[in-house]
C-alpha cells in the first residue's frame, strides 16, 4: 500500500483566523503611513496568501527585520486566541492514528502555526510554510510538502478554503477537498472545481478514504 498524505491550509481553514490577519495587516499598514481597508474589502481582496498580498499593496517584504518580526509577534498573539473547529481537529487526529501523512501547507507564518497546533495537542508530520521561505505560489508550497513527505501527488489530498487552494492541486494532479463556512461558498468551491466540499470536519475521515483509496 502506498504512503497517503493530508495537507491542510491554515487561516481561514483548520484556524478561523481572518479577523486576526485584518488585525495584524491594519497595524502594519497604519505603520508605514498607509490607509488600510474595511474588514469587509478585505475579505473580499485577501487570497490567503501574505506575502503577495503585502507585495500587490506596495510593501516589501524580501528584507525581513524588526518590522516583519512585529508582524509575526502580533499575528501569535491574535491568532492564539482564534478558535479551531473542534470536528476538524479530532478529524485529523484521527487520520493521523489510521497511518496518513498529515502536513499543514500555508503562507502564514511557521511559528504561528506551531504554537497553535502545540496549543491544540494536534500532531503534524510537516509544516511548510511561504511566509518564512517568501514563497507565494501555492503550487510551490504543496509540491514541496510531498517531496519532504515523500508522496506522489495522486496519494495525497489537500483541503482549504480558496478557489486558488484548488486551482493549484489541480496543476499538480492533487485531490482537494474544499472547506467552506456557508453555501455560497460552497457553491464557489465546487465551480473553482473541487473533487468534495464539506462545511465541517465530521465527514471527513470518509472522504478522505474514499477519495485516496486503492
Amino acid at each position: 500500500m502506498n504512503r497517503k498524505a493530508v495537507l491542510i491550509d491554515f487561516d481561514g481553514t483548520l484556524v478561523d483566523s481572518l479577523k486576526a490577519v485584518y488585525e495584524v495587516f491594519k497595524a502594519y499598514f497604519e505603520m508605514k503611513g498607509k490607509t488600510f481597508m474595511s474588514p469587509r474589502e478585505f475579505e473580499r481582496a485577501f487570497k490567503s496568501d501574505w506575502m503577495e498580498f503585502l507585495r500587490e499593496h506596495g510593501i516589501a517584504v524580501e528584507g525581513g527585520g524588526t518590522a516583519i518580526d512585529g508582524l509575526v509577534n502580533r499575528y501569535i498573539s491574535l491568532v492564539s486566541q482564534a478558535g479551531v473547529e473542534p470536528s476538524m481537529v479530532q478529524a485529523l487526529k484521527s487520520l493521523k492514528d489510521l497511518g496518513f501523512k498529515v502536513a499543514v501547507v500555508s503562507s502564514s507564518m511557521e511559528e504561528a502555526i506551531d504554537s497553535k497546533l502545540k496549543s491544540e495537542d494536534i500532531e503534524v508530520d510537516l509544516i511548510v510554510s511561504g511566509f518564512e521561505s517568501r514563497i507565494s505560489d501555492k503550487t510551490k508550497l504543496i509540491k514541496s510538502a510531498l517531496e519532504k513527505l515523500k508522496i506522489d501527488p495522486r496519494d495525497a489530498v489537500y483541503i482549504g478554503d480558496m478557489k486558488e487552494d484548488v486551482e493549484a492541486c489541480k496543476k499538480l494532479g492533487v485531490k482537494v477537498i474544499g472547506y467552506a463556512k456557508d453555501v455560497r461558498g460552497k457553491k464557489a468551491l465546487e465551480a473553482a472545481g473541487a473533487d468534495s466540499v464539506i462545511l465541517n470536519g465530521k465527514p471527513l475521515i470518509k472522504i478522505v478514504t474514499e477519495i485516496l483509496k486503492e
